[in-house]
């Protein structure tokens, strides 16, 4: 809005540019799943940050009686990679957290960490999606918040496409 605001364009264009605006999908995209779920779809891509940052937003979300994230593997990140999943893991709040999905093999240390704050059995990792899938929607009632976030060549969006079905 200053950007706007500094080269001369009016503010009810601004209001009119900012009504019209599209965000691109798969960036923190709310929809519902075939429960009545609420799915947070940030499938799109995924680093360290931003995966910290979407898990710490789930936390503070009230209103849901279960709150599930489904992590999919940070790609790129070089010689450090394990360790920067296992910290996401390690840092997911067992008090308001109910349970960690992952998929990908890096992201078996996500699910390493996590089991280490919220133990074995809230903490899952998988190799296939549908088996994912099919476990996970034994979780998920009309009461659940699901997180799922991922590095774009995860393709996550297939488990958001599975809850809605």
């Amino acid at each position: 809005m200053l950007a706007a605001e500094f080269l001369g364009v009016p503010f009810e264009n601004m209001n009119d540019g900012f009504a019209s605006l599209k965000l691109t999908n798969m960036r923190m995209e709310l929809s519902e799943g075939a429960q009545g779920e609420k799915i947070i779809n940030d499938a799109y891509n995924a680093s360290p940050t931003s995966m910290k940052a979407a898990i710490d937003l789930v936390a503070e979300l009230s209103g849901y009686n279960r709150k599930i994230l489904v992590l999919g593997d940070m790609l790129e990140l070089g010689p450090m990679e394990e360790e920067y999943h296992y910290k996401v893991g390690s840092s997911v709040d067992a008090g308001k957290i109910d349970y960690v999905f992952t998929y990908g093999k890096l992201s078996e240390s996500i699910a390493k960490g996590a089991k280490e704050v919220l133990g074995n059995d809230r903490a899952f990792s998988f190799q296939d999606k549908q088996q994912l899938s099919n476990e996970l929607k034994k979780y998920v009632t009309g009461e659940t918040l699901v997180l799922v976030k991922g590095s774009r060549g995860m393709a996550l969006e297939e488990i958001v496409h599975a809850l809605q079905k």
